[in-house]
């Protein structure tokens, strides 16, 4: 029984694995992360204090009208769906914009932000990878303050009926 469990278990916690290295900015800095900063007005940062999780988030400020960004290779598998997961807060309207790209294309424009001011707001989307290994990232300016940016997360979304045939097979083997 112990070992069906534990089959079972470690199958469900790879499926929750999140692939995003750094998701929460706790090293202090964009370890993980490949960044891309404005050609103007450049302003990314990592900073204490203030974050969702944890002790540190990122910040997009740029304050020319052009992007920073920062993005990341994933190891996903080709027809598979994912989860992206982050926290997002808004500190100051007017002139912000924020985009997430998956696979070379920006599946997600909120120009203007438009979440609440100063305040941590989540947002998810489900994507599907098309190939095995996908680009994502995120990228974003704020003329005013700053977009904060926190626990990023990319999982594997599991195939409907999954977790009900692992508990079937752990109950099975009980019963034996």
């Amino acid at each position: 029984m112990s070992i069906a469990c534990v089959a079972a278990c470690g199958l469900v916690a790879t499926a929750h694995a999140n692939l995003v290295v750094n998701g929460g900015f706790e090293t202090g800095d964009f370890s993980g992360w490949t960044v891309s900063t404005a050609p103007v007005g450049s302003n990314l940062n990592v900073y204490p204090g203030q974050a969702f999780d944890g002790n540190f988030a990122a910040s997009f400020a740029a304050n020319g009208g052009l992007y920073d960004g920062i993005s990341q290779s994933l190891a996903t598998t080709a027809g598979l769906e994912y989860e992206i997961t982050f926290w997002v807060n808004n500190l100051g309207i007017e002139n912000d914009s924020l985009l997430v790209d998956w696979e070379g294309a920006t599946i997600l424009n909120l120009t203007p932000l438009g979440t609440g001011l100063e305040s941590w707001e989540q947002i998810t989307l489900t994507v599907l990878a098309t190939q095995n290994g996908s680009s994502f990232g995120i990228r974003g300016f704020d003329a005013q303050l700053g977009i904060g940016l926190d626990a990023i997360s990319v999982v594997a979304v599991p195939a409907p009926g999954t977790a009900l045939l692992l508990v079937g097979a752990v109950g099975r083997r009980r019963r034996r």
